[in-house]
C-alpha cells in the first residue's frame, strides 16, 4: 500500500522490495537429485511420536514435486533402515544433489548424534550415527551438493536415556561440517548444509497440529520455486522462531561456494509486468507506479491459475490489483502470500492494515506486528519503516504528552522536567535499555510504549 499524504511520503518509506536477488539459477534440467526420507513413530520402548509420519510424508511429497528420486523409510526396524541407507549411499556418487531427512527420536552421546530406529533397545540394535553418515557421504560423493535435515531433538524419558548411556544431555550435539578438499573446489564449486530443528543441546516440539513446527515451515518453503537453498533454511528458521515465540531456534551450518536452487523458475508475463524490482528471477523488476494494471492483472491471474502455490505470483497479483484500485482483492492476495511465508506480502499486508486499505478501518496494532514479523524474516523495508524515521514532528500534541508521561512513569524523566534535550535523552535511554533503535520517536518505539494508536494520520490507499 502507498501513502498519499505528501508529508508522510517524506517521512515514512514503505516499500515492498526483497533485499536479495540472484541473477543465475544453478539447477539444470538434467541434474539428478536423490533423497532419503526417514520417519520413525511407532517406537517399541519409548512413547509414540504423533507427527513424524506426517512430517516424513509431507517432505517426501515436496521433494518428489521438485524432481527428487526418494528412498523412504517409515517405521523400519534397524536392519531394514540400515539396508535402505546402504542403497541410498550407493546411489549418491551418481547424483548432483543428495538430501537426507530424518524425523524421529534422537539423542547425543560423546558428542555424537544418534538417530534411533523404532526397535532400538529391544536387543542389540544400534542407533544411526548421524555424524558418521555425514562424513561417509562426503567421502563417497565429494562433488555433489549435500543437504542433511534432522528434526529429531525430542527429549528422551530419563530412564530410557540413562539406560542407554545418554546421560543428562538434552537434544543433539553440534556438528562440524567436513573440511573442503580439492575435489570440492573444482569448477562446479561445493555446497553442504546440515540443518537442525533447534539449537544444539535443546529439545524441539513434536507439534500440536499435524506436523512439527520445523517441518511445517520446511514444507511451506520447499515447493516455492526460486528460493536459493541456503536462503530457504534461513526462512524456515525465522518462521519457526516466530511461530514458537522464540522458544525454538533452528540452526543450520552452510559450507558453499555457489548458489543452489532445487528447481528453475519460469519467468512469466506476470513477472515482467508486476514483479518487485529486487527479486530472485534475475530480471529487471517493475516499480509500483509503473505497474500497468491493464496488462498485469490478466497476466498475473493467468500465471497464478497455472501455479496456484506461488507466493511470488500472489504478491505480483496483489500489486496489480492494488494499482487498479481493487483494494479488497489486493488485500486477499497479500494475505495469501503472507500465509505462504512471502516476505514482501507480509510487509505489504502490514502497511495495508496500518492504512486500513480494503478494511474499512485501520488495524494499526496488527499492521505493526506484521511489519515486525517481516523484519524478523529479513525485510529491510519493514526494518526501515519501523526504525528509521523520527515522527516527533508529525505526531499529535496528545501523543507527545503521552510519551512524556510514559517516560516519567518508567523513571527515565524525573520531576517536572520537560526540556526537549532532556526528553530526547530519556527517550534514547529507554530505547537502549529495551534494545530499540535510537532514532527518535519511531513506529517501533511507539509500539513498545503501547502508544501505536498515536501514529500520524494520513495513510491512504489508491
Amino acid at each position: 500500500m502507498r501513502i498519499a499524504s505528501l508529508l508522510l511520503m517524506c517521512v515514512i518509506a514503505f516499500a515492498f522490495h526483497w533485499e536479495t536477488a540472484f541473477a543465475e539459477l544453478s539447477v539444470k534440467a538434467d541434474e539428478r537429485k536423490i533423497a532419503m526420507v526417514v520417519g520413525n513413530s511407532a517406537y517399541e520402548r519409548i512413547g509414540r511420536l504423533e507427527n513424524t509420519l506426517n512430517d516424513a510424508n509431507g517432505v517426501e511429497t515436496s521433494l518428489r514435486g521438485l524432481g527428487f528420486q526418494v528412498t523412504t523409510s517409515i517405521n523400519d526396524h534397524a536392519d531394514q533402515l540400515f539396508a535402505k541407507i546402504e542403497h541410498f549411499l550407493s546411489e549418491a556418487p551418481k547424483a548432483d544433489i543428495v538430501l537426507f531427512y530424518y524425523a524421529g527420536h534422537g539423542a547425543q552421546k560423546d558428542n555424537r548424534n544418534l538417530l534411533l530406529p523404532i526397535d532400538f533397545g529391544a536387543g542389540n540394535e544400534l542407533p544411526l550415527d548421524f555424524n558418521a553418515l555425514v562424513r561417509r557421504l562426503q567421502g563417497i560423493s565429494p562433488n555433489s551438493a549435500k543437504i542433511f535435515i534432522v528434526d529429531a531433538c525430542r527429549n528422551l524419558p530419563s530412564d530410557f536415556a540413562s539406560e542407554f548411556g545418554f546421560g543428562k544431555n538434552r537434544g543433539l550435539a553440534r556438528v562440524s561440517l567436513p573440511s573442503v578438499d580439492q575435489a570440492d573446489g573444482a569448477t562446479g564449486g561445493y555446497f553442504n548444509i546440515v540443518a537442525f530443528s533447534t539449537a544444539a543441546g535443546e529439545t524441539a516440539s513434536d507439534g500440536n497440529g499435524n506436523n512439527s513446527p520445523y517441518t511445517k515451515s520446511l514444507i511451506k518453503y520447499l515447493p516455492q520455486k526460486g528460493i536459493e537453498v541456503a536462503e530457504l533454511f534461513r526462512l524456515v528458521a525465522a518462521d519457526v522462531l516466530i511461530s514458537s515465540g522464540g522458544a525454538q531456534r533452528p540452526e543450520f551450518l552452510v559450507q558453499t561456494s555457489r548458489p543452489l536452487y532445487f528447481a528453475d523458475v519460469i519467468v512469466t508475463e506476470c513477472d515482467r509486468a508486476a514483479v518487485e524490482q529486487e527479486n530472485y528471477l534475475g530480471v529487471h523488476g517493475v516499480s509500483f507506479e509503473d505497474v500497468n494494471p491493464a496488462v498485469a492483472v490478466p497476466a498475473c491471474e493467468k500465471a497464478l491459475k497455472i501455479d496456484p502455490g506461488s507466493s511470488r505470483l500472489m504478491n505480483n497479483l496483489g500489486r496489480a490489483y492494488e494499482r487498479a484500485g481493487r483494494l479488497e482483492d489486493a488485500l486477499d492476495l497479500y494475505r495469501r502470500g503472507y500465509e505462504a511465508g512471502n516476505v514482501q506480502a507480509t510487509n505489504a499486508l502490514g502497511v495495508a492494515y496500518i492504512a486500513g486499505c480494503g478494511l474499512g478501518a485501520p488495524r494499526v496494532k496488527e499492521g505493526i506486528e506484521l511489519l515486525i514479523e517481516a523484519k524478523a524474516r529479513g525485510s529491510r523495508d519493514a526494518e526501515a519503516s519501523l526504525t528509521s524515521h523520527d515522527l516527533t514532528d508529525y505526531v499529535s500534541k496528545e501523543t507527545l504528552r503521552a510519551v512524556i508521561q510514559f517516560l516519567k512513569d518508567e523513571v527515565y524523566l524525573k520531576g517536572e522536567s520537560e526540556r526537549t534535550d532532556q526528553i530526547s535523552a530519556a527517550l534514547s535511554a529507554y530505547q537502549r535499555n529495551h534494545r530499540l533503535a535510537v532514532k527518535g520517536l519511531t513506529i517501533e518505539t511507539l509500539y513498545a510504549m503501547n502508544l501505536h494508536n498515536g501514529l500520524p494520520k494520513g495513510f491512504k490507499c489508491h
